[in-house]
């Protein structure tokens, strides 16, 4: 795959203050669709629960599949019977915010949560969908948080949150097939948290042999346009 000239990125200032009150848009599955529209504004968060939801359950038996602490924010990734469904329980358990991020598949069984600390910080959650490796973001300052309405997609078996250009959040990386099967090799896919594309990598043999596998982390300096 030819390497192409770097596009500008310009995704330093979409998740400022008003990151919560309005929806940030998803990302494309292909080389293709690398254009998001029609982006869909969103009410903003609602306010702690406390009541029996707080605790993050919906269809026993449940279990913590994933925690991380951001600051002293607690985040743990609860997962229903089966792993069908599963919600962030977010703050002190007393006063804990729940966000739904089912709908995407089956919760991989190792590491569905990723969370990654910034400015304005993120949290991946990741699940096998039926078209590949699906996951949903969810983005926070304090104790406000929301969640990307539309989810991300990885063909080729990885997604992750890392940061790749000099901004106030991190971006997502996912890994995509050159061809239907993943025969011909594969290439890095990067997002800002808005759903915008920002480049794509050279193309790999493999997804391992992404930089950095299996915690990729790339710079802008090896993405090129996405042809």
């Amino acid at each position: 795959m030819a390497r192409r000239t770097p596009r500008a990125v310009v995704a330093t200032a979409v998740l400022g203050a008003l990151v919560f009150a309005g929806a940030l848009g998803g990302a494309a599955l292909t080389r293709s669709q690398t254009q998001i529209a029609g982006i869909p504004s969103v009410p903003p968060p609602p306010p702690p629960s406390t009541g029996p939801a707080a605790g993050g359950c919906l269809r026993e038996p449940c279990r913590v599949v994933g925690a991380a602490t951001l600051g002293d924010t607690r985040i743990e990734l609860v997962a229903d019977s089966g792993g069908m469904t599963g919600r962030l329980r977010i703050g002190s358990p007393g006063a804990s915010r729940v966000i739904e991020v089912g709908g995407i598949g089956r919760l991989v069984e190792s590491g569905p949560l990723q969370c990654y600390p910034a400015s304005i910080s993120a949290c991946l959650v990741r699940a096998e969908g039926e078209q590949g490796l699906t996951g949903v973001v969810v983005v926070g300052r304090s104790d406000k948080w929301s969640k990307l309405e539309r989810p991300y997609l990885s063909t080729a078996g990885f997604l992750g949150l890392n940061n790749v250009v000099a901004d106030s959040g991190p971006e997502v990386i996912a890994a995509q097939c050159s061809d239907e099967a993943c025969e011909y090799g594969v290439y890095g896919q990067v997002f800002t948290l808005a759903g915008t594309t920002v480049g794509c990598t050279r193309q790999y043999a493999s997804t391992a042999e992404l930089p950095g596998y299996p915690s990729v982390a790339l710079s802008s300096a090896r993405l090129g346009e996405c042809g």
